[in-house]
C-alpha cells in the first residue's frame, strides 16, 4: 500500500503508475496479453469432455451443410490454382479439369510433404496461394503426363518423342 501511495508499481517496483490503475505500462500490459493467453487454455481444460460433446453433436446435427461447405471450399482452392497456372496441361495442353493434377517440377513432391507435413489437396492449394502460385516450383498436368513422368526418371513420355 505503501508503494500504490508513494507512486511506485506494486509488481516491478521500479516504474511509476498509471495513474487509474494499480500499475505501471508495461505491468500492466503483460497482465493483460498472459490473462488473454491462459484464460482460454484454461477454460479448455477445465470444460473439456463437455466442450467435445457439444462439438460432436454440433458437427453431426449440421454434418451435410459441413460437408457441402469444406467440398466448395477445396473446389474454389482447387480452381484459385488452376487458373493461376493457366487450366490446362502444361505437356499435352489437355484441358478437362476432372484429368489434371499438381506437379512438383522438381519431382520433390514427397520430401516436401515428408518435411513440411503438408498434405496434398486442399493444403497443398492453400500452400500454393500462399507462396503466390509460384511457377518454379509446381505446374499442371493431366494425370497421364504425371505417371508418365514418374515411370519415364522424371521426362513425359510426349517430350521424349520430341527429343527423337
Amino acid at each position: 500500500m505503501k508503494k500504490i501511495l508513494a507512486g511506485i508499481c506494486p509488481r516491478c517496483l521500479t516504474r511509476p503508475l498509471v495513474p487509474p490503475y494499480h500499475a505501471c505500462t508495461e505491468c500492466l500490459e503483460y497482465q493483460r496479453n498472459d490473462h488473454k493467453k491462459n484464460r482460454g487454455k484454461q477454460y479448455y481444460w477445465k470444460h473439456r469432455n463437455r466442450l467435445l460433446n457439444n462439438s460432436k453433436k454440433s458437427y453431426q446435427k449440421n454434418k451435410e451443410r459441413i460437408l457441402k461447405y469444406k467440398k466448395e471450399h477445396a473446389n474454389i482452392l482447387k480452381l484459385t490454382v488452376y487458373n493461376a497456372y493457366g487450366n490446362k496441361c502444361s505437356c499435352c495442353g489437355e484441358k478437362n479439369l476432372k484429368f489434371l493434377t499438381i506437379d512438383h517440377i522438381n519431382n520433390d513432391g514427397n520430401i516436401e510433404r515428408r518435411q513440411e507435413k503438408l498434405g496434398a489437396g486442399e493444403r497443398l492449394y492453400q500452400r500454393i496461394i500462399k507462396e503466390n502460385f509460384p511457377k518454379d516450383k509446381y505446374q499442371i498436368l493431366c494425370y497421364n503426363c504425371n505417371v508418365g513422368k514418374y515411370r519415364n526418371n522424371g521426362t513425359c513420355p510426349h517430350k521424349e518423342l520430341f527429343l527423337l
